[in-house]
């Protein structure tokens, strides 16, 4: 880590070392210990730390023993809240004068292929994305740190942590032929059918267990399918997955 400050008014460089600093990029390009004056125009004094190891610092006594010249009898000058508050002002107008760019950054949505897309019953499900629609995130330089979540598409609550995390393997899709998507611009909330099927499944009701293994054979005929290129039985098995769903 290094911290460096604008000299004081009247503050020799030959006092302090020197640091040079990108004005672009505020990357240290050098350090020049104690320059006689009129070398450089530069005016950002360095700070050093020394950091030590808990077992060594037994052994400072001895050294310093060793060394009965020295007239300063420690490793240097501690730094002063003076120099602290120098440096804080220094780096805050840095900021000020350079803000960072804001970062954006989309997550494209999930169409599925197949299985049960919003199911969480241990199932399985083939999916792809589509650049029609997508969730987008900005990020801005602020004093602080604040979450702003979408008020309507950004839910904050969630059952459990396997509502969040899934287990995904990619696929190679290069070879796969067009899909056309079908959508309703003005769906129903399908949250609202399907929001007892969990219950039912964690109850134990045979009839949404086996549809939930039907489900998971249909994923893996279909991944098969995928990779041999048959279309007539992918296209065979969406039909059934669709029909199993209804």
């Amino acid at each position: 880590m290094a911290i460096y400050c604008e000299l004081e008014e009247g503050e020799k460089s030959s006092s302090r070392g020197i640091v040079e600093v990108c004005p672009e990029t505020h990357r240290i390009n050098r350090f020049l210990e104690k320059l006689q004056e009129g070398v450089t125009a530069l005016l950002l004094a360095s700070v050093v730390f020394y950091c030590l190891r808990k077992a060594t610092l037994p052994y400072i006594s001895d050294f310093l023993s060793l060394q009965p010249q020295a007239q300063d009898r420690t490793f240097g000058r501690f730094w002063g809240l003076s120099d602290y508050t120098k440096w804080l002002a220094h780096y805050s107008a840095q900021q000020q004068e350079c803000p960072a760019k804001p970062i954006t950054c989309r997550s494209y949505a999930r169409v599925g292929l197949m299985g049960n897309p919003s199911d969480g019953f241990n199932g399985k499900t083939i999916a792809m994305t589509i650049s029609n629609f997508w969730a987008e995130v900005t990020l801005m330089e602020s004093q602080t740190l604040v979450l702003l979540p979408h008020p309507l598409n950004d839910p904050t609550e969630f059952g459990s942590l396997q509502d969040l995390y899934w287990d995904y393997t990619p696929m190679a899709m290069s070879s796969l032929p067009p899909f056309w998507l079908v959508y309703l611009s003005d769906p129903s909330y399908s949250g609202r059918i399907h929001s007892n099927v969990r219950q039912r499944w964690l109850n134990g009701e045979a009839e949404v267990v086996e549809a939930m293994k039907y489900f998971a054979e249909f994923t893996d005929q279909a991944r098969v399918a995928l990779q041999g290129m048959d279309w007539s039985r992918l296209a065979q098995l969406m039909d059934e997955n669709f029909e199993l769903r209804r």
